[in-house]
């Protein structure tokens, strides 16, 4: 590992402009790193460069993390509620967990990386300017906000609406600077949480669906909603018909539930099946399915799963903020 860390120095320069970019670490700061099995030796590269900027530094394995949203130990809780900067490198996300939620009203800036290996942090988008996108990222954010409804048309003129009345949104340029604040590089977006009763139409998936067993699509994925519930899933492919059906579960499992809708900013990024360059990438939106409940929902689920597709038009209360996958702001 040693010999890792000194011959590659994109890959350290990646990891640095995590830390210090994304994260804006300072010596003050109680930084908590967390890895699993899959990445520890990420996380032993972390840890070696956080110590170059913070004395306070503490690393941690995850265990028994078998899918998104599930919550870890309450051990892990405990050190992630009094840290005040966070590295998530577990391969499941924790970012919708009661943990997290708890460790950002505690102040911790949590910078979620799931699926982190090498290949991604040698990517073009991880080093992408957060801090410029910042002012898209909010001016959008605030228009949810401000929404009612929401009209989404994706491929073959497939139209979803729903109810965004109430509901806080989301500013995640990629970065935490603030107490409490959460963000997952190399994902730039704006998201928001829609009533959860609320969504009725027809999507079409055609970029992705980030879990292990699916990744980038090559037959896309109709999917039907009725009430806020992933009614019917339809494939030409049949085998990933039934697989998305034994992952959601049975018709009115909260696992169906539209959970939140996001829309992404990096322009580095580019689909690649893996989660957080997929619902950053400029052009997409995705839904995530489950648990919303620690980003401004009600439906609290230990199970979280995006859908990526591409290209779509937004009408927010009759105004169009993105046509055919451009922002028109």
């Amino acid at each position: 590992m040693k010999s890792i860390i000194k011959k590659d120095k994109n890959l350290l320069r990646a990891v640095d402009h995590i830390i210090n970019e994304c994260g804006n670490i300072s010596n003050g700061d109680k930084v908590l790193i967390l890895y699993d099995d899959q990445t520890k030796n990420i996380g032993e590269i972390f840890k070696e460069r956080c110590e170059l900027y913070c004395n306070n530094v503490i690393t941690t394995q995850v265990r028994d993390i078998t899918r998104h949203g599930q919550e870890p130990h309450k051990e892990i809780g405990y050190l992630m509620s009094i840290s005040s900067l966070i590295f998530c490198l577990c391969q499941k996300s924790l970012a919708h967990t009661e943990a997290r939620k708890v460790a950002s009203l505690n102040g911790a800036r949590f910078l979620s990386l799931p699926e982190y290996n090498y290949d991604l942090l040698l990517s073009e988008a991880i080093l992408c300017d957060y801090k410029s996108i910042y002012p898209l990222a909010n001016k959008l954010s605030k228009i949810l906000d401000n929404g009612s409804n929401i009209i989404i048309k994706s491929k073959d003129n497939k139209i979803i609406t729903s109810s965004i009345n109430g509901r806080k949104a989301n500013c995640c340029p990629g970065f935490v600077s603030n107490p409490g604040e959460l963000g997952s590089p190399p994902d730039i977006e704006a998201n928001i949480c829609p009533i959860e009763s609320s969504t009725n139409g027809q999507v079409i998936i055609d970029g992705s669906i980030t879990c292990e067993e699916i990744g980038l699509l090559k037959t896309d994925v109709l999917l039907s909603f009725e009430n806020g519930f992933v009614e019917n899933i339809y494939s030409k492919n049949k085998k990933l018909e039934k697989t998305l059906n034994n992952i959601l579960g049975e018709k009115k499992s909260k696992r169906r539930i539209l959970g939140e809708i996001g829309i992404g900013l990096n322009p580095l990024a580019q689909l690649t099946g893996i989660m957080l360059t997929d619902e950053g990438t400029l052009g997409s939106v995705h839904f995530g399915l489950g648990s919303n409940i620690t980003v401004g929902g009600q439906n609290k689920i230990d199970f979280h799963l995006d859908f990526v597709f591409m290209h779509p038009t937004i009408e927010i209360d009759n105004i169009t903020i993105m046509d055919r996958g451009k922002i028109n702001l």
